[in-house]
């Protein structure tokens, strides 16, 4: 039997509307957020958090004002797969740097089927003078100790991909947002700010006796087809005797 492209079409959809797509859930996870600032003659941090999700949010800040004006701060913060780190430089007669790092990693099952990645990462830097500002966002997504995604981002991103698992097996998601600020001179500034918003989720395989049942259907009804299409044939091939 072979099927017209619109036909084999509304088959997939068929078959794609027997899966349904559900959140990764995590074995388990772990937190981190760092945060450090130095400015001239003073400095704060660093400061540290770590934990599950049980401990959610979490949260560092380091704040340093020097003697003669140089300010520093940084902000990590991390809530579930949201992410942000914030960091401020300026050198008003001396020097100013600051560090923000919010790390997220996650273990999961993983089974057959489709695994999607959705990831909203947006970057902003703003600088004075010979200020140095910067974020980056390191992404690692693994199943079964294959690395189905790995990627380092430093500017705003929008990534939405899906991968065809043939065996599950151990997955891992990983990842590290780091925001960074130096004033290496009276007059620098520098500011970073980043965030990432990020989901994972499965479809689940159709149950093989659903998808047997919907391809004997869809087999019989292209036979229904071919068998009427060929009596309408014969009918248009008889040719009147009384005219």
């Amino acid at each position: 039997m072979r099927l017209h492209p619109a036909a084999l079409l509304s088959s997939l959809l068929l078959v794609g509307s027997l899966a349904h797509a559900a959140p990764i859930v995590f074995t388990s996870t772990s937190y981190t957020t760092f945060a450090l600032a130095d400015a001239g003659n003073a400095s704060d941090g660093p400061f540290s958090q770590a934990g599950d999700a049980s401990l959610l949010p979490l949260s560092s800040s380091a704040s340093a004002l020097g003697d003669d004006g140089d300010t520093a701060s940084a902000v990590a913060f991390a809530d579930t797969l949201f992410l942000t780190a914030t960091s401020e430089a300026n050198a008003v007669a001396s020097t100013a740097a600051s560090t923000a790092i919010a790390t997220f990693t996650g273990s999961f099952n993983a089974l057959p089927g489709l695994l999607n990645l959705s990831l909203a990462f947006d970057a902003l830097i703003d600088s004075l003078g010979g200020g140095l500002a910067g974020n980056q966002l390191a992404v690692t997504l693994e199943v079964g100790g294959i690395t189905l995604f790995s990627d380092l981002l430093s500017s705003s991103a929008l990534i939405d991909q899906s991968f065809l698992l043939a065996s599950g097996g151990a997955g891992l998601f990983d990842l590290t947002l780091i925001g960074t600020a130096e004033a290496a001179a009276p007059g620098d500034y520098a500011f970073s700010l980043a965030s990432v918003n990020a989901s994972l989720d499965a479809v689940a395989v159709p149950e093989p006796g659903s998808v047997a049942l919907l391809l004997a259907g869809m087999f019989g009804l292209g036979l229904m087809r071919r068998r009427l299409g060929r009596a309408g044939v014969q009918a248009a091939s008889v040719v009147p005797t009384g005219i």
